[in-house]
């Protein structure tokens, strides 16, 4: 029943989406490459595997707490479409609920999917810093050598800061839950592998960003640096506006200012709003690959 609800609240959004903005789409001319589209689409779904996978990683911290992809996945999947549910403790209601019924601990659950958003918000920044060359363009010169300077250090101050932090991570978890999640002492090396293993999906995404452009309107759409910086920016400024649904508007916006100088208003619009339902329909075809994976997975194995 869950899943019916969350997956039609996605596609009734998708839809409403869509006919709010008709007119905008309709107004710019599109060059539709179908490969492009289909690489785009597949490489998102392969870059959620790999957050599920790091979710896993991060919830062994909790004491060892041990999830099966298959379950994570359609967990993740399911709990990450209810953020299009107003009120920001729904996706990890959810989660928690689903993982409790799982064999895993909520606490665990929700502590490592919290601290994976902070930690890839974190990563998303430093990618950010160090394409912010491909941003600023000639408004403010800086070599793309000045700019992976200032990333790395402020990776290594990450590094070295993240793990005196749990008291502020368990306080600001207290502003969304009855009570706080107890965050565990990790070491430097850790995160330093995680949050370089966190760079990753930003890549990928952004990679992902620029297919689809292309897919969208040919010539017109950004070059790849571009692309994945401002693709970046404009997701990780609507994580950090947490009262906006799933970033609606939010990040929409972000993503136009950022394009506009580059490509026009027009385009970027376009490439804005194509996005956003873009992704809805990749996050449903997504959760429905990741349910019946599980239900494959769960099934018991024909005797001969």
């Amino acid at each position: 029943m869950l899943q019916a609800v969350v997956i039609g609240g996605a596609l009734w959004f998708l839809g409403w989406f869509i006919y709010r903005h008709r007119v905008a789409l309709a107004a710019t001319r599109l060059e539709l490459s179908i490969p492009d589209l289909i690489a785009a689409s597949a490489l998102t779904i392969a870059t959620y595997a790999f957050m599920v996978r790091t979710w896993t990683w991060t919830i062994r911290w909790w004491g060892g707490a041990k999830l099966g992809f298959a379950s994570a996945w359609r967990i993740w999947a399911l709990s990450n479409m209810a953020r299009f549910i107003p009120g920001y403790v729904w996706q990890f209601a959810g989660l928690a609920g689903m993982a409790s019924r799982a064999g895993v601990s909520p606490i665990a659950a929700t502590g490592g999917v919290l601290l994976q958003q902070a930690i890839s918000l974190l990563a998303g920044l430093l990618l950010c810093a160090a394409l912010f060359p491909a941003l600023a363009g000639a408004a403010l010169p800086l070599s793309y050598g000045g700019a992976a300077a200032i990333a790395v250090g402020g990776l290594a101050a990450a590094v070295l800061l993240l793990p005196h932090s749990t008291a502020l991570l368990e306080k600001l978890t207290r502003r969304f839950f009855r009570s706080g999640v107890v965050f565990p002492t990790l070491r430097a090396g850790e995160l330093a592998l995680y949050t370089g293993a966190q760079i990753l999906p930003w890549l990928t995404y952004g990679v992902s960003f620029w297919l689809f452009a292309h897919g969208l309107v040919g010539d017109r759409g950004p070059n790849l640096a571009l692309a994945v910086a401002s693709f970046t920016a404009a997701y990780a400024w609507g994580i950090v506006w947490v009262v906006a649904p799933g970033g609606i508007g939010v990040r929409e916006a972000a993503l136009v200012a950022l394009l506009t100088p580059h490509l026009g208003g027009d385009v970027a619009l376009v490439l804005a709003l194509g996005s956003r339902a873009w992704l809805t329909v990749v996050e449903i075809v997504g959760a429905l690959i990741a349910i019946g994976y599980a239900a494959t997975v769960s099934q018991p194995s024909p005797t001969s």
